[in-house]
């Protein structure tokens, strides 16, 4: 008997797609957005399932999943991200990011110590 198992990256497709999915299903105007207007070192931020974080001049942030799920997606770029609880991501480019709640999440956004 031969078993044919799902690739990762298939996997990881479907996972976001089903994401995808649940974004859109969401009745219209029901997404809150809290601007990123500073960035404080040690503050944790609770996002419920849906809420949005705008960072307009991302470069030299980084984004800090400590519970829950994040998608991560910048202007311009078509490679998005989803993090999980235990994951960071140092933003390297300066278009607009937006920080999606696909799950009720703690975030914290600092300065990358690393990007200077």
């Amino acid at each position: 008997m031969h078993i044919v198992l799902p690739s990762p990256l298939g996997m990881a497709l479907d996972a976001l797609a089903r994401r995808v999915e649940h974004l859109f299903a969401r009745p219209h105007g029901t997404t809150h957005r809290t601007a990123l207007a500073t960035v404080d070192q040690d503050v944790v931020r609770s996002l419920g399932k849906g809420e949005l974080m705008v960072a307009p001049d991302p470069l030299g942030l980084r984004v800090d999943c400590f519970s829950g799920s994040l998608w991560i997606t910048h202007d311009g770029d078509r490679k998005d991200l989803i993090l999980e609880a235990g994951q960071s991501y140092p933003c390297l480019r300066n278009s607009r990011m937006l920080v999606y709640a696909l799950a009720k999440a703690s975030v914290r956004v600092v300065p990358d110590a690393s990007a200077q």
